[in-house]
């Protein structure tokens, strides 16, 4: 059973996902929490806090997983595909945290409060950018790929299934991480 602290986090991840940062009222979150909103404040400082709490973990976690793709012996495509795979599962893990990033995440990573977790971001960046560049430099791309489109494009990509995808529905978060690996390494012609 989760502890208090966890079930507020939990229902403030579900709000903000929705609702964005700016959009969510602690009214809200409380009372999906099932406590007083006075309540909160025992556990949390602010808003901001709590919204802190609900990305730190997902970053701390993510960072670990793409420090281990990054420091594999895979080639760039298969690099890739693993940077995917893992993205995809840090959605199904922490549907709330990429809900709340690809609606707020903009305005909460400028924040002081999430100075390291800006951090976080910065070296996630660098390590699909390196995945790109050595992929490009080694011809298994195109030579004119631009990394820092294709990152952005990927990242907002797989940060939108969140909206749309569930552990009940058409695909099983690794059969979606499939599809989208080929989809984009692939294209979707027939050629």
């Amino acid at each position: 059973m989760p502890t208090r602290r966890e079930a507020i986090v939990k229902a403030a991840g579900d709000i903000f996902a929705t609702k964005g940062f700016m959009g969510a009222k602690v009214r809200e979150i409380t009372d999906e929490a099932g406590i007083l909103s006075g309540s909160l404040y025992h556990h949390f400082d602010s808003k901001e806090a709590l919204a802190l709490e609900v990305v730190q973990g997902y970053y701390e976690s993510m960072l670990r997983s793409f420090r281990t793709v990054a420091g594999s012996s895979l080639d760039p495509g298969d690099m890739f595909v693993e940077l995917i795979r893992v993205s995809c599962k840090g959605i199904a893990q922490s549907p709330g945290a990429v809900g709340l990033l690809l609606n707020s995440g903009h305005y909460l990573l400028a924040l002081p409060r999430f100075a390291a977790v800006a951090c976080m971001n910065d070296e996630i960046r660098r390590i699909w950018i390196g995945v790109l560049e050595a992929g490009r430099a080694s011809g298994e791309w195109k030579a004119d790929l631009d990394p820092d489109l294709v990152y952005r494009s990927v990242r907002d990509v797989l940060a939108g299934a969140v909206r749309w995808w569930s552990d009940e529905g058409r695909f099983s978060i690794d059969e979606l991480a499939e599809r989208y690996a080929e989809m984009l390494l692939y294209g979707i012609g027939t050629a």
